[in-house]
């Protein structure tokens, strides 16, 4: 007997979420700009606001736990963007 393909997973945890380059991205780094560390009430709040939008229809729903993560990888870019700038200042 041979032994069955793995078939792949059709559950929406397990699938990557991504946010829209041009509709989602713009709304979180404004939001990021006017709070560096949202309580937990802010980021349910966001996630509504943008699980409203007709582009979630079709794409996984946003989490509080995916918003964090975007805020904690944002953080780190901006802090490493500032050091290069440092760097690249302090090197002229």
């Amino acid at each position: 007997m041979a032994a069955s393909a793995p078939q792949p997973s059709t559950s929406t945890s397990d699938a990557r979420l991504t946010f829209h380059p041009k509709i989602e991205v713009p709304r979180l780094i404004e939001w990021f700009q006017l709070n560096r560390s949202p309580s937990e009430r802010q980021l349910i709040y966001y996630a509504d606001l943008l699980n409203r939008s007709p582009l979630r229809a079709e794409r996984n729903k946003v989490t509080v736990k995916s918003l964090k993560n975007w805020w904690k990888n944002y953080k780190a870019k901006q802090r490493n963007e500032s050091k290069a700038e440092k760097k690249a200042k302090k090197n002229d």
